[in-house]
């Protein structure tokens, strides 16, 4: 079941008036472009193929920590979510946060069904057996989300279902309001995220992005101003709008492209090549 925009947004009249338009929550979810890769997809004949046995006890080890389930109580609500006021929020507020929410929800749904999809047409039992524990922890984290959905009175459908640094920048400042009643820098908070998924990766790839490279947050900028161009020029429309809009995306794919040519920093692997929290 979907929630109606009215259902979303009691005062539509108001919020068209502002210049919004209501929204549908199954148009959202279903949406995939550059900045929202609802959907996730892997070769599945190659997950297949991989051997464990350099790393088995490693592997092992994790495995075991994974089927003991430890964040089987990780996930709970606290009395805080009570007092949310989801009829008596800014509308703009709430089409962001909600809008955050789906996307949220839809992504982790979808990382669930890909899991889900590898175990069952695998048949190596070491990666069958990771995905199946990857499948049951990503279903944790959509049902969390969707709860929360539930409380806004909004039902997403999610029935239909069978990672990239620059995109994540634009994709949240796209959520001004959102940000803004969480107290969060997003510029600041995009960077930490960046700055944490760096540290991870630093565990097993021989390199990693600059991010604190002179060009880098220049380059994000001008990614977002380009987006931001071209969805004034789809509103405008016509052949002005169209060549607007053209000359933007060409702004933003030369925006999108420019982070490859940005010096990367190298580090030699450690010994163990097993992920751990850098947080």
């Amino acid at each position: 079941m979907n929630a109606t925009p009215h259902d979303l947004y009691p005062d539509s009249g108001a919020e068209v008036a502002a210049g919004m338009a209501p929204v549908d929550t199954t148009a959202m979810a279903t949406e995939t472009t550059l900045l929202n890769p609802r959907f996730y997809t892997t070769d599945f004949d190659e997950m297949d193929k991989i051997d464990v046995t350099p790393v088995r006890a490693e592997w092992d080890r994790l495995i075991a920590q994974m089927k003991s389930d430890p964040n089987k109580g990780h996930f709970k609500k606290t009395e805080a979510w009570d007092k949310v006021d989801w009829e008596g929020m800014d509308p703009p507020l709430r089409r962001e946060l909600i809008d955050f929410l789906v996307s949220s929800c839809t992504a982790k749904f979808s990382g669930c069904v890909l899991y889900k999809e590898m175990k069952r047409r695998g048949s190596n039992p070491d990666i069958c057996e990771l995905f199946s524990y990857m499948s049951r922890e990503e279903a944790r984290h959509a049902g969390f989300i969707n709860d929360a959905l539930r409380e806004a009175g909004v039902a997403v459908n999610l029935g239909f279902l069978t990672a990239v640094y620059s995109t994540m920048w634009v994709r949240d400042h796209a959520r001004p309001k959102f940000h803004k009643a969480l107290g969060v820098d997003i510029g600041w908070y995009d960077q930490e995220v960046l700055r944490k998924t760096s540290t991870i990766a630093r565990q097993i790839f021989p390199v990693e992005i600059d991010i604190d490279h002179p060009r880098w947050i220049p380059n994000l900028k001008r990614m977002n101003a380009a987006f931001i161009a071209m969805n004034e020029a789809r509103k405008q429309g016509g052949i002005g709008g169209k060549l607007k809009g053209w000359g933007a995306a060409a702004k933003a794919a030369l925006a999108f492209a420019s982070p490859y040519l940005i010096p990367v920093r190298k580090q030699d692997l450690p010994a163990n090549v097993r992920l751990e929290p850098s947080y």
